[in-house]
């Protein structure tokens, strides 16, 4: 309507229009608008730069923004990833050259969620074919894409599984006969595990069937494969197989309705090893029970586990009564035994042994226990023996009342053949000074000769008597180490003195050296060092026909806390002693040559009562000797040394006594005859 004047009058001007079809046209944008905003899918639009004219509900939400903030920006606002999806400004290129665009695009929301697309734009154009804008739909393939990831890797991962599983797998088109009842198995996939078991190839396997391919299958199998497939049920079992060789652990199910599936393991070896474990479980088993000692195995708080036959029969039990029941339960106790052999072990993890007496059987039982225990150092186990010692004991204590009795009958005989020795000694004095008065008193050469004779033999006589006395006095342990200030150089003077005549006679050189860095002074026996080389020289010239006999003495060690050890070395060049008969000379009353035709006499007392000696004085003795060559005795004697001498020597000056006349002599001898040859000797001139 319009007030206008015409005429220079007022009018009114109306104008009628039509515009039915305008509104329609709205009508019809509203609603499609209110259809763009009812879908789920996302619809943008843009000009031909890609700013964004119009946007949906959802577009808005999926971005987390609302519609006029996205209203005028630029497409970019959603964001893209070019390694996952295409570029913005590629999509609006691609539009414009191609006039459509369709791909999968990674936008970004608001709070940093990936969203994933599928797009798909369109050019649009005004009514002369003229592009004016942009419209994109899109949907969101997110969680698609996420499972098809999970669906991906789900499948790499049954592949690598099924790939490298070293059991064999097999997957089976169940075949039926004419009845319908499972017949036979075409391989539908096999793994590698199953080509190296069954010594096939995958290529020459899938399409066939087992009766095909193995016709000597057992039958036990193929029920086994019928009664899984017809019934569903999965199984398990465990069997032998000639097809390849070997035993074989089989699952067995029916993962659908036609097909059939089984999952193999290989237990050849150990089967082999089981076989081999039961086999000596049963070696075992037999040698424990037939071991008469009692063996049993308990846990380390003395819960049992087992015995051996000659447990079960000791107690009068059998298995299930003893088992889980502690040891000393058994025997009626309420408390451990104390002490206790398997408690010892355990704590101390190690071998324990005790032996006692136990009252409940009347016996002397040995407990040896010994620990099991792992790489840990924890006790697994305690394996314990018993054994009955009861007669042992008994053996033990007769053993020691007949070693008592011995020695006692060994220190009479002792004691007896010192007072005899003693005894015969004294007539026998008697005799040798009769013959010795005998000779002063003007013999002829003959008489002479024998007289000579009787003595040399009651001197050996002597010296006999003399070794039977210290050997016995030893063995009754009546003979006493004593410990005396001594020099060596008088030993060894009193030695040459002594055999200096004997090796002359034999034409013997008789040396006698003494290492100048020994100390002066020692400490020690002098006499059994005096008697043990006495001996040994003794010998080395009785044995000796030609060359030479030595005496050495030398230090072994240096002085150590006031102690010295001294070797003395007897060398002879005799006629030597044979390797096998070395022990024997030290044996009593043994000799290396022990017949009665020769050549040197001797009872085989003296090397003996020389190793005593030796032993008592602490020391050893070795001898080496090669027949013909000679022989060298090694003594080695501990001695100590004398502290240095603080105080003053003291000279005794003893006085001549002038002869004036006869002297007054106290004589003590119980024996008559002896009294008359030191009388007779005494009050010669």
């Amino acid at each position: 309507l319009n007030r206008i004047q015409l005429q220079g009058k007022p009018v009114i001007h109306i104008v009628w229009r039509d515009i039915s079809d305008l509104k329609q046209a709205e009508e019809n944008l509203r609603l499609q608008s209110l259809v763009l905003e009812q879908i789920e899918d996302r619809v943008t639009i843009t000009d031909l730069d890609g700013r964004i004219q119009f946007v949906n509900d959802a577009e808005a939400r999926s971005i987390g923004c609302e519609k006029e903030d996205l209203i005028g920006k630029s497409v970019h606002i959603f964001g893209d990833d070019p390694r996952e999806g295409a570029a913005q400004k590629d999509i609006i290129q691609k539009t414009k050259n191609q006039g459509q665009w369709r791909g999968e695009v990674v936008n970004i929301a608001k709070n940093g969620q990936r969203l994933v697309l599928d797009a798909r734009t369109q050019l649009v154009r005004d009514e002369q074919g003229k592009p004016f804008a942009m419209c994109g739909v899109s949907t969101d393939v997110t969680e698609r894409k996420l499972a098809e990831e999970a669906l991906r890797k789900s499948r790499e991962q049954y592949k690598s599984l099924f790939e490298k599983i070293q059991n064999a797998f097999a997957l089976h088109e169940i075949i039926p006969d004419s009845k319908g009842r499972p017949y036979d198995y075409r391989y539908v996939a096999v793994n590698p595990a199953f080509e190296r078991m069954f010594g096939v190839k995958k290529e020459e396997t899938v399409g066939r069937t087992i009766r095909e391919i193995f016709p000597e299958t057992e039958t036990y199998w193929m029920e086994a494969f019928e009664h899984v497939s017809a019934t569903g049920v999965p199984q398990n079992i465990s069997n032998y197989t000639r097809v390849v060789d070997k035993y074989f652990d089989v699952s067995l199910y029916k993962p659908a309705d036609n097909q059939f599936a089984c999952v193999v393991e290989d237990v050849t070896e150990r089967k082999k090893y089981e076989t081999e474990l039961q086999e000596k479980n049963i070696l075992l088993e037999g040698i424990l029970d037939n071991i008469p000692d009692l063996i049993s195995v308990k846990n380390p708080d003395l819960s049992m586990i087992l015995y051996n036959r000659s447990g079960y029969s000791f107690l009068g039990m059998n298995e299930d009564q003893v088992k889980e029941n502690k040891c000393f339960e058994l025997l009626g106790r309420e408390r451990p035994c104390q002490p206790c052999a398997s408690l010892d072990a355990v704590r101390d993890r190690q071998l324990t042994e005790y032996e006692r007496f136990f009252s409940e059987f009347g016996l002397h039982l040995n407990c040896r226990a010994n620990p099991v225990i792992d790489k840990q150092g924890r006790v697994l186990y305690v394996v314990e023996l018993i054994r009955d010692v009861t007669q042992q004991k008994k053996a033990q204590e007769t053993l020691v009342q007949a070693k008592e009795q011995a020695e006692a009958a060994n220190r009479a005989k002792s004691e007896f053949l010192a007072n005899m020795s003693h005894e015969l000694r004294t007539p026998l004095n008697g005799i040798l000074g009769m013959m010795q008065l005998l000779s002063e008193t003007g013999l002829n050469q003959d008489q002479e000769e024998l007289i000579q004779l009787g003595q040399k033999s009651g001197k050996r006589l002597t010296r006999l008597l003399s070794d039977i006395l210290d050997l016995s006095s030893i063995d009754a342990g009546k003979m006493i180490i004593r410990k005396n200030e001594f020099n060596l150089k008088d030993i060894c003077d009193s030695l040459n003195d002594l055999f200096i005549f004997p090796a002359r006679e034999k034409g013997l050189a008789l040396d006698c050296c003494l290492d100048p860095t020994l100390p002066e002074k020692l400490i020690g026996d002098d006499a059994r060092v005096h008697q043990v080389l006495f001996n040994l020289i003794g010998n080395a010239i009785k044995f000796t026909e030609r060359g030479s006999v030595s005496l050495n003495i030398s230090p072994v060690s240096q002085p150590d806390n006031g102690h010295k050890r001294v070797l003395f070395s007897i060398t002879d060049t005799g006629t030597g002693i044979a390797e096998d008969k070395l022990d024997k000379l030290f044996q009593p009353f043994s000799q290396a040559d022990g017949s009665l035709t020769r050549q040197y006499q001797g009872a085989g007392l003296g090397l003996v009562i020389v190793r005593r000696l030796v032993s008592m004085m602490d020391g050893n003795i070795s001898m080496e000797s090669e027949p013909v060559h000679g022989t060298t005795v090694h003594v080695v004697l501990p001695f100590m040394i004398p502290e240095k001498a603080t105080s003053q020597k003291v000279q005794v000056r003893v006085q001549p006594v002038k002869k004036s006349g006869g002297l007054n002599i106290l004589l003590a001898e119980d024996d008559p005859l002896n009294q008359v040859v030191i009388k007779r000797i005494l009050e010669k001139d």
